[in-house]
């Protein structure tokens, strides 16, 4: 009997271990399917910041043909401005122009961002007609921002860009310096740029 039961208990527990069939429900045939192949690669373009800064610099550089972000601080940073752009502008003839832009707090603070800059540069004074690079370059300084360019500069339309945006006011300066040339320094006066050494 002990043998018969354990024979039953034996065939029992081998039919329960023998796995279902289970049946598979296809949800095609209940709802439709999309139209759209995933196999295919999705053409959206989605713009960088650098792509919406170049088509904003267009507007005022037709010129400009691509921009990269400069990455490495600079002396003005020093003087935690609240806003800072730094780009490298790539023109079509090839040529390049850096832009570097600072906003300040205030008018104390960006004063001595300046002052500093000045001094560190080897400036004597302010005024001074000494050249301090090689490169050209030109800087505006006004009440609460610095703007520094380098490189290949258009110097007459950077004059035209900074009129027609209005960027300057009564008593700013303009410093600019040609290639191996001494700086030169300009005065906002009379809704114009006047020479220091004119006045």
């Amino acid at each position: 009997m002990k043998r018969f039961t354990f024979l039953i208990v034996l065939v029992l527990l081998f039919a329960s271990c023998e796995q279902k069939k289970e049946k598979v429900i296809d949800l095609s045939e209940l709802r439709p399917q999309s139209e759209r192949d995933y196999n295919q690669t999705d053409t959206t373009v989605v713009e960088d910041s650098t792509t919406l800064l170049l088509n904003e610099f267009q507007k005022w550089y037709p010129e400009l043909k691509s921009i990269r972000i400069l990455e490495e601080r600079i002396f003005l940073e020093r003087f935690q401005p609240l806003r800072t752009e730094k780009y490298v502008w790539y023109l079509e003839d090839g040529d390049s122009l850096e832009y570097k832009r600072m906003v300040f707090r205030d008018s104390i603070i960006t004063g001595s961002a300046f002052y500093n800059w000045l001094d560190r540069s080897g400036t004597s004074y302010l005024g001074a007609q000494e050249n301090i690079q090689k490169d050209p370059f030109a800087m505006m300084y006004t009440d609460t921002v610095i703007l520094k360019l380098s490189g290949a500069i258009d110097f007459k339309k950077w004059e035209e860009i900074i009129e027609q945006e209005e960027w300057m006011d009564e008593g700013d300066y303009w410093i600019k310096q040609r290639k191996f040339g001494n700086m030169r320094w300009y005065v906002r006066k009379e809704e114009q740029l006047k020479d220091l050494t004119d006045l």
